[in-house]
């Protein structure tokens, strides 16, 4: 009799035993399981937060271009002071002279007249990938210059604020920023 009583109180703590230690097999593997997530979720969130400082930052050079060109936009006709324009760069400054933009010399002066950017406001109102295009198709002498300033400089000339040129080329570092 008593083993009769014993078989089953053994196979209850067996199978007891045996489903505590199924049951944590699986609950640790869950656990696992959702710590992997958990870190490529993590992974996935510094990556969206790094592209949208990115986009932001574009965005906030985008608003600075678009209020630069705004200048040239609102005004139709700037009258050329070359005697103010040479008192601040201490040098004759002609019209339009694409070479005053730190950052272009003759030979990009010549790339840019070729593609019918002759003028501080056509070089002003032109995109900077269109620029950097430019110097990409004339080859790798040219390609490795930034014209990321260009258009503000070429804009503060067409509007003749040559001060304010002046001292925005003074704080560039070979025509970069």
């Amino acid at each position: 009799m008593t083993l009769c009583i014993l078989i089953p109180i053994s196979i209850g703590i067996i199978s007891s035993a045996l489903g505590f230690l199924l049951g944590k097999m699986v609950v640790g593997g869950d656990q696992l399981n959702m710590k992997s997530k958990l870190d490529t979720c993590s992974s996935e969130n510094e990556q969206l937060n790094y592209q949208i400082y990115l986009l932001k930052k574009e965005l906030e050079d985008l608003k600075a271009k678009t209020e630069t060109t705004q200048g040239i936009k609102s005004e139709t006709n700037i009258a050329f002071d070359a005697e103010t324009a040479a008192s601040v760069f201490g040098h004759k400054i002609t019209e339009n002279d694409l070479k005053i933009i730190e950052g272009i010399g003759p030979k990009i002066e010549e790339l840019y007249h070729a593609a019918g950017i002759k003028t501080w406001k056509d070089l002003g109102e032109t995109p900077v990938q269109t620029l950097q295009d430019i110097l990409n198709e004339a080859g790798s002498n040219f390609a490795m210059h930034n014209p990321e300033t260009w258009s503000k400089q070429a804009v503060l000339a067409y509007l003749g604020k040559w001060q304010d040129l002046k001292e925005y080329q003074d704080s560039l570092d070979a025509g970069r920023e």
